[in-house]
């Protein structure tokens, strides 16, 4: 009676194999979690309101690199606070999970002890968060256009194609706040 139960779960787990790769097709659009500029390991006196997530995660990952855990926790906190801020003025909510990728992109070549050192940093920050949040509020809110993000969610193949993905009326001074609180809980001005 065993043999013959296990028998079967064999045939039935042999049947819910995944598909092959040869039959799996990605679709991406064009600017999909892309870059526009090539950063080096950043200080936070040297982020500019201009850098995209994409931008500040490729940078960190000098400073992993480099173990610059100080100049990586900036950049980090820098990264994730315009990812909220994005996350807060674009439409398309499928497009809000683009930081999240970007973050496992940066993050996943890395064991747990170099991840661990960056925490720590992070903490640190944050805790003692006086300095961080006058520097974020220094570089202030992003001023570019989050084509990373927008491009990265279904609305780039669907509805947006004549849009700029962006909600009306946004209240930019309010979801800076509300990013800076969230990511670094720095008080509201």
């Amino acid at each position: 009676m065993a043999k013959r139960v296990f028998g079967i779960l064999v045939l039935l787990l042999t049947g819910c194999q995944s598909t092959s790769q040869e039959s799996v097709v990605n679709y991406e659009t064009q600017g999909n979690l892309q870059s526009h500029h090539s950063l080096a390991c950043l200080s936070m006196t040297q982020i500019r309101s201009s850098y995209t997530p994409a931008d500040l995660f490729s940078g960190l990952t000098s400073c992993v690199e480099q173990q610059q855990f100080d100049s990586a926790a900036d950049m980090y906190l820098a990264a994730m606070s315009n990812g909220y801020f994005d996350t807060r003025r674009v439409v398309d909510r499928s497009a809000h999970q683009a930081v999240m990728v970007l973050r496992m992109n940066t993050f996943a070549p890395y064991d747990q002890d170099v991840l661990n050192l960056l925490l720590s940093e992070i903490t640190q920050k944050t805790t003692d968060n006086s300095q961080v949040c006058g520097q974020l509020k220094n570089i202030g809110m992003p001023t570019y256009h989050p084509t990373y993000m927008i491009q990265h969610g279904m609305g780039a193949f669907t509805e947006q194609k004549h849009s700029n993905g962006l909600i009306n009326n946004f209240d930019a001074d309010l979801a800076w706040q509300e990013a800076l609180k969230v990511v670094s809980n720095c008080p509201k001005s």
